[in-house]
């Protein structure tokens, strides 16, 4: 319902951060915030399963956040997109995601592709065909040289292509209230 606020806190007893520079570049310095309230959960219902938290100043006082990233507000057909992740561990990786990824292991991780036609995606949905596993759900996919957001991935399958979101499916749900 728009305007509900969410029911969802953190635990008072549990610190939650986060880690922008998680990755598997060497030391680079550290850049940790801190989580400090949940600004909005979708209901288990809600075909866009988002969430949204805000965040505190960087622990280390040196450090400063980088400039975020806007919802696009635009409708621009854009061709080349990337997607960011944290593809999770997995029991037994199998080959093909191996020879892509590497070890998942929870680091953040780019996969470059375009976006692509066919399929029967719904109004609010594009398809691209950047490799993703699981971990990437959620990820915001951008396109090159813009610092806009123009999709939230939800969901890949290798043969059909992957799928994501729109921005503007994302500033008409509740949550755009937030953005």
């Amino acid at each position: 319902m728009p305007g509900a606020t969410t029911t969802a806190r953190f635990k008072t007893d549990l610190e939650v951060t986060i880690d922008f520079s998680f990755d598997d570049r060497p030391s680079v310095g550290s850049l940790t915030c801190p989580a400090r309230e949940v600004c909005f959960v979708s209901d288990d219902s809600d075909p866009i399963d988002v969430a949204l938290i805000k965040l505190g100043e960087p622990i280390d006082p040196a450090q400063k956040l980088l400039t975020p990233l806007s919802i696009s507000s635009g409708s621009d057909d854009y061709q080349y997109i990337y997607v960011m992740g944290h593809p999770g561990k997995m029991p037994k990786v199998p080959d093909n995601v191996l020879a892509v990824f590497g070890t998942p292991n929870e680091r953040k991780r780019v996969s470059f592709g375009e976006t692509i036609d066919g399929g029967t995606p719904g109004p609010n949905e594009f398809m691209h065909d950047a490799s993703t596993i699981g971990g990437y759900s959620g990820g915001c996919v951008l396109p090159f040289m813009k610092k806009e957001v123009i999709g939230l991935h939800y969901f890949g399958d290798p043969l059909s292509g992957n799928r994501a979101f729109t921005a503007a499916a994302l500033r008409a749900h509740p949550v755009g209230q937030f953005l």
